[in-house]
């Protein structure tokens, strides 16, 4: 993620929480901590924090929901049970 990113997910962060400072040091802590991010799974990752949090989300939250975003979905997993079944058989 670039600074000028950072800067647009900071801006919607404190559009959606007036009391939320956007300072250089923020700026500055916010893309050391998510620069090896990618801006659409951050930008993602924040709307979903905003839609359910009453408060502005942490970089933790962020990440953390990033992560969760790039789970595994249900028919892959069964994709993975199905090739397993296939290989070694039924039980």
């Amino acid at each position: 993620m670039t600074r000028s990113e950072t800067a647009k997910i900071l801006t919607v962060i404190a559009t959606a929480y007036p009391s939320f400072e956007i300072t250089e040091v923020r700026h500055e802590v916010f893309h050391d901590l998510l620069e090896d991010l990618d801006y659409e799974l951050v930008n993602a990752a924040v709307g979903s924090l905003l839609a359910s949090s009453r408060f502005a989300p942490t970089i933790a939250e962020i990440r953390s929901r990033c992560v969760l975003g790039s789970a595994v979905t249900a028919a892959e997993a069964w994709g993975v049970v199905c090739d397993a079944v296939r290989h070694i058989g039924y039980y």
